[in-house]
C-alpha cells in the first residue's frame, strides 16, 4: 500500500480495492469511486458500515457493464449529443455536489489533493446520474463542473450540473 492509498470501490463489479482514488479497478480497469477512508480505517470499520459506505459511494447506481446504451448505463457527456445515439427526451437540469476537506485526515500534498478532489467529483456525479435516473433518464448531456469554496478556506464544493436526457441508439 503506498502512501496515499485509500478504500475505493468500483461502480462496475463492485469489488473494493485499496488503491489510489485516481487508479482505475485491478478487476476490470474502470474508474473508481474513493470511499474516504484510509486503510486502517476501512479495516478498523464493521463489515455492514463498510456495505453502507459501498453504498453510499455508489448512490445506488446500478453496475456499468455492457452496451453504452442500455438502460442500466447512464453515460455522461459534456457536449451536447453522443455519437451513435439519438436524445428522444430532454428531462431538465439536474445536478450534484460533494465537499471535501482541503489537506484531508491523511495530509496535504498535491497528489493528495488531487485524490481528494476526484473523490469529491465522483462522489457529485454519482448523485447527478442519480437524480438523472429518477426523471426517468438514462444519461446527462451538457455537464459542467464548478468549485466553490463556503467561506471557510478549508472546505471546497465540487457541484456539477448536466441535462437529464433520454438517448436511443441508433441502428
Amino acid at each position: 500500500m503506498g502512501m496515499f492509498d485509500i478504500a475505493c470501490v468500483c461502480p462496475n463489479c463492485r469489488k473494493v480495492s485499496v488503491i489510489p482514488a485516481t487508479a482505475k479497478c485491478p478487476g476490470c480497469g474502470s474508474a473508481v469511486a474513493p470511499l474516504g477512508y484510509t486503510p486502517k480505517k476501512w479495516q478498523a470499520l464493521s463489515e455492514e458500515e463498510q456495505q453502507a459506505a459501498v453504498d453510499k459511494a455508489l448512490g445506488g447506481l446500478p453496475s456499468t457493464g455492457g452496451s453504452p446504451f442500455e438502460e442500466t448505463e447512464y453515460p455522461i457527456t459534456t457536449t451536447d449529443r453522443f455519437d451513435n445515439a439519438e436524445i428522444t427526451a430532454y428531462l431538465g437540469t439536474v445536478s450534484g455536489t460533494d465537499i471535501y476537506l482541503v489537506g484531508g485526515v491523511i495530509g496535504g500534498g498535491l497528489a493528495n489533493q488531487e485524490n481528494l478532489f476526484g473523490g469529491a467529483f465522483a462522489s457529485a456525479k454519482a448523485k447527478m446520474l442519480q437524480k438523472a435516473k429518477e426523471r426517468g433518464g438514462n444519461a446527462v448531456v451538457g455537464m459542467s463542473v464548478n468549485v466553490t469554496s463556503p467561506g471557510n478556506l478549508n472546505n471546497i464544493i465540487v457541484i456539477v450540473t448536466g441535462t437529464a436526457v433520454k438517448v436511443e441508439k441508433k441502428d
